[in-house]
């Protein structure tokens, strides 16, 4: 049963309790249990120690809250938002965290043995040594999460996503992961064995040092990607089998491995409206050649907040091709985007100590070179890729040619002749 007290001062809100717990602190565990604590403001709130087992906390506020070393078994927590909360080596055993937020939370080495983490997100958060024996995690999102030496033996985790998770040495031993989403996961030591996969997507990571692939049930063909086969070359014949893959393409994959494929640099192509048409030949010619690009109509959604999309794009992709035509060196959303890449070659270059050209300027028309705008030299220093005559498909193709061979990752400079 609660301590009257303890919940007294609890439902006078945050800023009281903390005045409470800083002039009243002691070893001794807070008492919540079986408290009716649903959709509470807890924001901040120091509870360290504290006991909620099978107290209500249903749509309850957490955010920030300390709660390190407290129990919360058989506690009630759903809907509930403990983004950023220190839970470290906190208990909820058989807790339901059913849609609950857990955002870049501290969870290391907390016990979630036998709770219910049903639509849960722990998007961020770090669970290093957690222990998720038996737990349900059907649809959680751990994306890039840190799930280093956790125990998720005999959980249910079909459909959850573990994009870009660090599963160094996690035991996913007898667990249900039909469904689940490994696309680039760190996969380092991971144990698989007797691991029921269907749908599985294996993209983008490394099998190499998996433990117990050839033990694994199948219920239907997974999905893995070339790259992930390219390096985890040492994958037996009955595991791509049991995945799904053709004998013949299990044949010939040493020959695929032997052909390494072209790098090349995904690109941010910043162009006015008027130049469209140019814009979507363009677009489509990389990408039948293999080149990622970020292309405003084809990455943007209905709803998505233009700058902060434009934004974010060009942050994340390597290089920027700048259509020069008289339209975008006039537009003053072409000059934002310019404005964000010569930031970036500068913030390269502080870090790097070495001059990186990120941008790659190509013309359709004269104007750049009569360009007098405030950026024009910034532009004009670079080689610039002619595609003026892009209408004629021999001299696109021909453009397009010099274009990928400056997106190659591994493309040897070509070194002028020396004249000395």
């Amino acid at each position: 049963m609660a301590n009257p007290e303890h919940l007294k001062i609890l439902k006078q809100g945050v800023e009281v309790w903390n005045r409470w717990r800083i002039n009243h602190y002691s070893d001794d565990q807070l008492d919540f249990t079986g408290a009716t604590l649903n959709n509470i403001d807890l924001e901040g709130a120091f509870l360290e120690k504290s006991n909620f087992e099978k107290t209500d906390l249903r749509g309850a506020n957490l955010i920030e809250a300390k709660i390190n070393e407290s129990v919360f078994i058989e506690a009630y927590l759903r809907d509930a938002n403990l983004s950023n909360a220190h839970l470290y080596k906190s208990d909820f055993t058989e807790a339901d965290l059913t849609e609950a937020i857990l955002y870049e939370a501290d969870i290391r080495l907390a016990n979630l043995s036998d709770s219910i983490l049903t639509r849960t997100s722990f998007v961020n958060s770090d669970l290093s040594g957690a222990n998720l024996y038996r737990a349900k995690i059907r649809d959680a999102n751990f994306e890039n999460c840190k799930l280093i030496n956790a125990n998720l033996s005999n959980s249910q985790s079909s459909g959850s996503n573990f994009k870009q998770a660090n599963l160094s040495k996690t035991n996913f031993t007898g667990s249900d992961l039909i469904g689940a989403n490994f696309t680039s996961a760190k996969l380092q030591e991971t144990d698989f064995t007797d691991c029921i996969l269907g749908g599985t997507i294996f993209a983008l990571t490394n099998l190499s040092t998996c433990i117990g692939l050839d033990e694994v049930g199948v219920s239907r063909p997974c999905i893995i990607d070339f790259h992930t086969l390219q390096v985890s070359s040492n994958l037996s014949r009955s595991f791509l089998t049991k995945i799904g893959l053709p004998e013949l393409f299990i044949d010939y994959l040493p020959e695929f491995r032997d052909s390494a494929p072209i790098r090349m640099y995904p690109v941010f192509l910043s162009h006015a409206w008027k130049n469209k048409d140019f814009a979507r030949k363009l677009y489509e010619a990389l990408i039948a050649r293999g080149v990622t690009v970020f292309f405003d109509e084809k990455n943007m959604k209905p709803g998505d907040e233009i700058t902060e999309r434009l934004t974010r794009g060009i942050d994340l992709y390597d290089k920027m091709l700048l259509v020069c035509s008289k339209e975008s060196l006039e537009s003053p959303w072409v000059d934002r985007e310019l404005n964000r890449i010569l930031r970036k070659e500068d913030k390269h270059f502080t870090e790097q100590k070495r001059k990186v050209n990120l941008l790659i300027p190509i013309t359709i028309d004269d104007h750049v070179f009569q360009w007098d705008g405030a950026k024009a030299d910034d532009v004009r220093r670079y080689i610039i890729g002619d595609f003026r005559d892009w209408q004629d498909n021999t001299k696109f193709e021909k453009a397009l040619e010099g274009l990928i061979h400056a997106l190659n990752v591994d493309r040897v400079e070509d070194v002028p002749k020396s004249y000395l």
